[in-house]
């Protein structure tokens, strides 16, 4: 009888079965070390839909919790930001949620203990000095505010600096906070200003891959302060590593050729890497020896339905109608093409195909090489456009 499949691409990597990414790692590292020594750094890690930021932002807490951090994590796109004050309150509440945690394993001192029982971990109307009503945005500058959260989380270092060496706020779907008007400049402003009085806070950001090109069109110091870093995908020995690690404890293998195959299929991108492997070893009738290239063959057109309904299918579903117009076109025109290659192709204006190119991007669906040149983020995905269109 086979274990559980040990492939879900709906779910960050396990630390444990986490490989490359050797440069980026290294770079949180030196910011978290910056960071514990009083002098506090932050990173942004941008990247294509599926390309691993979750997996990344998972290892690094494991990284971080290793050393004795407080690690908090939350994604901005869960509808609980609609304002600044929700942000504020939801890193305030988070941090609350984590000390609390220890607190009942009895892993805080006392003193610890009693302050984070008593202390309000939220923001209030008092405490800002006016009402912020629901659905609105606070002032995008708000002083009242700024001073507001910045005196909590001064309050909150002070009482736990001397048992932990850092706090590292993680901020999954992070593009999302350009919805909140000036969140990510409030979040520069007041977390430079803690950096000022020696906290060891660390923000980690991560969106999608236009994120820091955004950054810089906002407000160039944003992309200093929230320095980017981009995944790109797995070469294939790290392929290999992952997919023997994450097999380790079922029983079964894989050979050299399956592994080849299937890093052939996938190009290194991490979630067609994995939903392949799963959907490999689900059809696997039995416990086996090893997944071969005989396997692979065999259920190949699994594979790729698969990869269609679960993936390419959304990506291309979430467009809108003249982005889907778009996609055909640069499918047709061999999955890379110019800006105005596809203009003439589609023969639509381009103040028309402009924006419509530049959601495609933020997507994640339509990757942007340089200046008017764009591609399709993979060629199993120009493939799929093709069948639609056949």
């Amino acid at each position: 009888m086979k274990k559980p499949n040990p492939f879900n691409p709906a779910l960050p990597a396990d630390p444990i079965n986490f490989v490359g990414r050797a440069y980026e790692l290294g770079e949180f590292s030196s910011r978290l070390d910056s960071t514990i020594n009083c002098s506090p750094l932050c990173l942004a890690i941008v990247g294509n839909r599926g390309i691993g930021k979750s997996s990344f932002l998972a290892k690094c807490g494991e990284i971080a919790r290793r050393r004795g951090c407080v690690v908090i994590r939350f994604s901005a796109i869960s509808g609980e930001i609609n304002n600044l004050e929700d942000l504020c309150n939801l890193v305030l509440l988070e941090i609350h949620g984590e000390l609390e945690k220890r607190s009942k394993l009895g892993l805080l001192k006392k003193d610890i203990d009693e302050f984070v029982r008593q202390f309000s971990f939220r923001i209030g109307i008092g405490d800002v000095g006016v009402e912020i009503k629901k659905g609105t945005s606070a002032p995008i500058y708000s002083p009242a505010l700024q001073l507001a959260f910045r005196e909590k989380m001064l309050s909150v270092w002070g009482r736990i600096k001397d048992e932990f060496p850092a706090v590292v706020i993680m901020i999954d779907e992070a593009e999302s906070l350009e919805n909140v008007p000036g969140a990510l400049m409030f979040l520069r402003e007041v977390f430079s200003r803690l950096g000022e009085e020696k906290c060891g806070y660390m923000i980690l950001l991560s969106g999608k891959l236009a994120f820091p090109e955004k950054m810089t069109e906002a407000f160039s110091p944003l992309t200093r302060f929230f320095h980017p870093e981009c995944l790109r995908n797995l070469s294939e020995k790290e392929c290999g590593e992952f997919l023997q690690k994450s097999l380790s404890k079922t029983g079964i293998g894989m050979d050299e050729n399956a592994i080849k195959m299937i890093y052939q299929l996938s190009n290194g991108h991490p979630y067609v890497l994995v939903s392949a492997a799963r959907t490999i070893y689900e059809n696997l009738e039995d416990a086996g020896t090893a997944i071969t290239e005989k396997h692979f063959r065999a259920f190949l057109s699994s594979v790729l339905r698969s990869l269609d309904t679960e993936f390419f299918g959304q990506l291309f579903g979430s467009a809108s109608p003249l982005g889907k117009e778009v996609l055909g076109a640069m499918a047709e025109l061999g999955g890379s093409a110019s800006f105005s290659h596809i203009v003439t192709k589609l023969n639509k204006p381009k103040g028309s195909v402009s924006p419509v190119l530049a959601e495609l991007v933020e997507s994640g669906a339509v990757e942007k090489k340089q200046r008017g040149e764009y591609s399709l983020f993979h060629n199993l995905f120009r493939e799929y456009l093709l069948n639609r269109s056949g």
